[in-house]
Order: C-alpha cells, then structure tokens, then sequence
C-alpha cells in the first residue's frame, strides 16, 4: 500500500507523531511518500531535514497532488492531508480500488469522539457501582429491620393486629 503524507498542516502539526506513523507503515511493509503544494525552491531545506529523513518529497508546485503522483508513476493508496482538496478528484479506477482521502480534521474528531466515549462509559461504570453498593446497602437496613420485634417499632399496631414482626418489603407478618 502507497501512503501519502502532507508536510504543511498535517506533518508540521505534530512531526513525532506522523514519524512513528510512517515508520510503522515501513515496518508493516507499505510505502510511504511526501506530497507537498510547495515547489521544489520553496524552503526544500526543511522539507529534506525533517519528512525527508523518514520518505522521499514529491513537489506538486500548485497542480494536483494525484496528478504529480500519476506523472511520477504511483498511485496513491491512502492520502493524509489536512486539505484533501489540494489531492484532486478521484479517478474511477482509484475508486474503484478503495482509495481513500484522510482529512486530519476528520481524524482529529473521531479521536475526540472516542475520548468522550471512554469518559462517559468510565462514568457510566462510576454509576452502576454506586447503584450496586447503594443496593447492597439498602438490602443490608432491610436486614436489620426484619430483625426487630414489631412491638419496639409499632406497638399500636402490634396490639391490634397481633402481628409479631414487621418487613419493610411484606408489611405485617
């Protein structure tokens, strides 16, 4: 699998970050190349010092990025730019093939998305705990009140309904 990254507002938003993510693309056996708006004069300096280091740059210079990759014989499996506009429309054999275009917005939302499910069903936990031991708690008082004589309790009702012992679940018994 080819994936192309983004050098201006995807790779510079967080450079350790997409460094481990195409080291471990490599690692897992996939290809990995930098495809940037910039032209080639355009501080190249930079570019080779930091995502140079880890894949080779392709220079779109303003046209399409799909294009630059095709004039360059590849076909890009999985693009990761924050403006997936500069990447240019899709042919249908690319869609056809399963490409797809990944906006950094859109991957920086699902991650928000899954650290607020993670809270919620933290908190959701928090909560059933508490229900289990107000539970237990409640089941514990229900306990000791079975215990107690109904005369100590209600002694009127003791001596009008002869009843000996009082639960709170069964009334008079």
């Amino acid at each position: 699998m080819l994936i192309a990254f983004d050098f201006d507002g995807t790779w510079t938003a967080d450079p350790a970050t997409f460094k481990a993510i195409a080291e471990q693309c490599q690692q897992a056996g996939h290809s990995c190349v930098c495809i940037t708006q910039r032209a080639k004069d355009d501080d190249q300096q930079t570019l080779e010092n930091s995502i140079g280091t880890v894949m080779p740059i392709l220079y779109a210079a303003g046209k399409p990025k799909r294009t630059v990759a095709q004039e360059h014989g590849l076909t890009v499996d999985v693009w990761l730019d924050n403006q997936p506009e500069t990447i240019g429309a899709a042919t249908s054999a690319f869609q056809q093939g399963g490409g797809q275009s990944v906006d950094i917005r859109v991957l920086s939302l699902q991650q928000e998305v899954r650290r607020l499910q993670e809270r919620i069903d933290a908190q959701h936990q928090e909560a059933l705990q508490l229900h289990r031991e107000s539970a237990q708690q409640f089941n514990t008082i229900v306990a000791a009140l079975d215990k107690i004589p109904v005369q100590s309790i209600f002694p009127a009702r003791r001596e009008a309904t002869g009843e000996d012992r009082y639960s709170p679940r069964q009334g008079f018994f």
